[in-house]
């Protein structure tokens, strides 16, 4: 009676294991993994994924807590001007369709001084494997996308935008006015009417004014004064 009842309980265990086996090995089945080689035209570019990263803002408000320098210099490193995946939209010369309509290339970004900006030094094409919808026919094309491969922060105004009047300034990449005196006449005039140019460097009269009876604008002096009677 006990050899039978331990027979019984074996039994029942291989059946068990058997159907746990069996519904993993079709679970397996089902989940099929396909693998391609990146040569080959056929495969569709599969890389449009989230790590793309766009420049976007943001209003935060801050607050004093205790950081280690190494975390700040840190995050400096991480938004340094450098080449970063990008998403760029693929547009067809034939107004033909691709897919994806879009690739992951990379392009300068990131941060730079508030008067500079970051552009590439180097820049090298990038082959894709797409498809192509031409009169509802589909055929593999190959695409070719530059790529930015070396970028620095570079001034966003050159010398060549300062007017005669400026010197060009390397540190601050900015038109300076060669004689700061009269810069300085201006803006402490008690005169309201006046303003300071800065391509000119020249005090000069804002819009002229609507004289009450009796008054005229006079240009010299940036003010309301008599009429002369001749």
């Amino acid at each position: 009676m006990k050899c039978g009842a331990i027979f019984f309980f074996l039994f029942i265990i291989i059946i068990g294991v058997s159907v746990v086996c069996s519904k993993k090995s079709g679970k397996i089945k089902n989940e099929r993994i396909e693998y391609h080689s990146i040569n080959s035209p056929e495969v569709e570019n599969t890389a449009l994924s989230n790590t793309s990263r766009q420049s976007v803002s943001q209003n935060v408000k801050s607050k004093k807590v205790s950081c280690a320098k190494d975390n700040i210099n840190e995050m400096i490193r991480n938004v340094r001007c450098k080449p970063r995946l990008t998403v760029v939209e693929l547009i067809s010369a034939n107004k033909n369709r691709f897919i994806p309509n879009a690739v992951l290339a990379k392009r300068c970004s990131g941060s730079c001084d508030g008067f500079q900006r970051c552009v590439p030094t180097k820049t090298a094409n990038t082959t894709f494997f797409i498809k192509e919808i031409v009169r509802n026919k589909t055929y593999c094309s190959a695409v070719e996308v530059f790529e930015h491969k070396e970028c620095i922060c570079e001034c966003l105004l050159k010398p060549k935008d300062c007017t005669p009047y400026q010197r060009y300034s390397f540190s601050t990449c900015t038109c300076k006015c060669n004689d700061d005196t009269e810069f300085r006449k201006c803006k402490n005039s008690v005169n309201k009417n006046v303003a300071w140019n800065e391509k000119k460097c020249a005090c000069e009269c804002v819009a002229p004014h609507d004289c009450s009876n009796g008054l005229v604008w006079d240009t010299n002096k940036c003010r309301c004064v008599k009429r002369l009677e001749g």
